[in-house]
């Protein structure tokens, strides 16, 4: 993938499938390649998470496994989810969210995601720091 793809990426799930074991491998690689592409201010990797689908059905990946896994490939963690029944979503969006408000609460995103944009529209009444300075700069006295 071209770095164009993952700009302005803030966080990460890359999931396989635990019935087909290549795709892991494919999971694997996609996480190389946007190493290798997109890192936070510091240098780190970007928030991501490892997941492994399909766990509704018979699989023979254990935790450790997926966590060995997940070490291997640089990942935050990993999960163990069903895309049909909706086990494990909700717990893998809310790490990776949590870890994505945590970097940006840390300054560590070279474009900070709340940064007004065109195409981005704020749902709430706050304003930027530009928006308020402009303000300040149209007062008189």
């Amino acid at each position: 993938m071209t770095r164009v793809y993952y700009r302005d990426s803030h966080g990460a799930i890359i999931v396989y499938d635990v019935k087909r074991q290549e795709t892991l491998s494919g999971a694997l690689r996609w996480k190389k390649d946007l190493d290798s592409k997109l890192l936070l201010d510091n240098g780190q990797p970007i928030p991501s998470v490892l997941v492994a689908n399909k766990c509704d059905l018979d699989n023979n990946v254990t935790e450790q496994e997926l966590a060995q896994y997940a070490k291997q490939g640089g990942f935050s963690t990993s999960f163990k989810i069903s895309a049909k029944t909706g086990q494990g979503v909700d717990t893998t969006l809310d790490y990776l969210i949590r870890n994505v408000l945590t970097a940006e609460k840390d300054g560590l995103y070279m474009m900070p995601m709340f940064q007004r944009d065109n195409n981005v529209r704020r749902l709430s009444a706050k304003k930027t720091r530009q928006e308020r300075k402009s303000i300040v700069k149209n007062m008189c006295c």
